[in-house]
């Protein structure tokens, strides 16, 4: 055993380090969102790309409505989220584009517009559009709102929707439905906003906003609670000459009376988000909150900073919003769902088949998602594998630690070649000091800003280039003097072993930042 310690004890550092590094990627890719609030919980699967049918229960049960290609399924959920029961409905036609409504009795679906009830099959009317709500079914005709009732199929028009629009917006209140329509001319657009409730329709905002000339809405979303109203406009600005299109978030508030252009800081970095989308909008103990996906920092995959996940802004003080990550993976969140104040639902999207997940701030589900499954201990292998893989590049900056012994070994064989010859021990030592002159000349080139911009704090504290070679120097150093006791090395050999050592330590814990 002692004759193999000269390549077990560098060996043994660089395992330690390879594992140090797999540790601080495992770390990164199973972080919380945020402090107090769970990992992500798959509960299903979905083969659309539509909205999941998800809704809470006066019981405090999630049902779920599972559509893949083969069925359609209802899952049923206690409030620790643990799996209670699973229905299967009738096959029905199933795409990417497939709307539904489906509860304990009836399940009706939209195709090729028509309205057809998916238990015999026979369609109940054409339609343009299809809105299913948890609870209730709406459907657009010729510029008409209708409402469907699902069991008796009795189909009533919404009165103050005969003028033309371009979209409408539908979304549940505490006491009926809210509907919001607009209709963009060049740079105004003129809102709409009803509320039905106990069989009555009133107009409670009639608006028209401006916004710049070249701006289209290509995203609404609305929130009323008793006398508030909120919503969302999202524009997009196409880009010229190559350049990406613009998207502005704007906010119209019934107290304002008045659109506010916003944007959102990321929690996570001193940026801001960008591509926000997929907008939601609800009002909790009078404070609003947006629910939302878009672009942020997150270290859940490698040599990428940035992601898609799923994140809340509410409205704190003095107008701003206060915002929070809610996800954190390495794939693409969208369509974020709330089923109460803070329990959240979202797609990740994946392969033809995408998981439904839920996160909330429920004692029960964080600790059910705190384990580290088999695709963390992946995901986190995969990146270090990554991370080493480009490492090795931290050679090519290291080369300038190399001048110092190249230049002594150059004047050495030119002014005293007998001394080599000889092989003694001052060429070694002498070796030593000018690699390490040229070690704390260089090492900037080396221990670049980068590194300290990504790597974990145990590698970027003040003197850390300093400490850490010294430290592998002492490594290396023991290291070549075992091998030189039991190989009987010359001194050129020596040198090169320790400064073989030296940098491969450097290079496999420092390396893997640098890029």
């Amino acid at each position: 055993m002692k004759q193999r310690l000269y390549w077990l004890i560098p060996m043994l550092a660089l395992v330690i380090s390879i594992i140090a590094l797999y540790i601080q990627n495992l770390t990164e890719v199973i972080e919380k969102p945020e402090k107090n609030w769970s990992r992500a919980l798959q509960i299903g699967q979905t083969s659309t790309n539509n909205y999941p049918t998800i809704r809470k229960t006066k019981n405090n049960t999630i049902e779920l409505l599972e559509l893949t290609n083969d069925s359609l399924q209802k899952k049923i959920y206690n409030n620790t989220m643990t799996l209670k029961s699973t229905d299967t409905y009738k096959k029905i036609p199933v795409n990417k584009w497939t709307k539904f409504y489906a509860d304990a009795e009836q399940l009706l679906y939209f195709d090729d517009h028509t309205i057809i009830d998916g238990t015999t099959n026979e369609p109940i009317t054409a339609a343009d559009n299809f809105f299913p709500l948890p609870s209730a079914i709406f459907y657009t005709k010729d510029q008409q709102l209708v409402h469907l009732d699902p069991k008796t199929k009795t189909q009533t028009v919404v009165p103050s929707f005969d003028e033309t629009y371009d979209d409408i917006v539908i979304t549940k209140t505490q006491h009926g439905y809210g509907f919001l329509s607009y209709k963009q001319q060049g740079s105004q657009i003129k809102l709409n906003i009803d509320h039905k409730g106990n069989g009555i329709t009133n107009q409670v905002v009639q608006d028209t906003v401006e916004i710049p000339l070249h701006q289209t809405i290509e995203e609404t979303t609305l929130a009323m609670d008793g006398e508030k109203i909120a919503f969302v406009l999202k524009t997009k600005t196409k880009g010229t000459g190559g350049k990406a299109p613009v998207n502005t978030i704007y906010l119209y508030e019934s107290v304002n009376d008045s659109l506010q252009k916003l944007s959102f800081d990321d929690p996570k970095s001193e940026g801001t988000l960008s591509d926000v989308s997929d907008i939601s909008l609800t009002f909790h103990e009078g404070q609003l909150r947006l629910l939302f996906y878009a672009r942020g920092a997150t270290q859940t995959k490698f040599r990428e900073e940035v992601g898609y996940n799923i994140y809340e802004a509410t409205r704190g003080s003095h107008d701003f919003f206060d915002v929070y990550r809610r996800s954190n993976t390495p794939f693409v969140s969208v369509k974020p769902q709330r089923l109460s104040p803070n329990m959240i639902t979202w797609v990740d999207i994946k392969n033809e088949t995408n998981p439904i997940y839920l996160a909330s701030d429920q004692q029960e589900i964080i600790e059910k998602t705190d384990s580290v499954n088999q695709d963390d201990l992946i995901r986190g292998l995969g990146k270090t594998i990554g991370m080493l893989s480009v490492s090795f590049i931290a050679i090519i900056l290291a080369f300038h630690w190399l001048i110092g012994p190249v230049l002594f070994l150059a004047i050495s064989f030119f002014t005293s070649r007998k001394l080599l010859d000889n092989d003694t021990t001052w060429l070694y030592y002498g070796g030593l000091v000018s690699y390490f002159f040229s070690f704390f000349i260089f090492n900037n080139r080396f221990f670049i800003d980068h590194i300290y911009q990504t790597a974990p704090n145990y590698l970027t504290f003040t003197g850390s280039q300093y400490v850490y070679g010294l430290l592998f120097a002492i490594i290396a150093f023991v290291s070549t003097h075992l091998g030189s006791r039991i190989k009987e090395w010359s001194s050129l050999i020596k040198l090169f072993y320790f400064i073989t050592v030296h940098v491969l330590l450097l290079t496999i814990v420092f390396g893997p930042y640098i890029f």
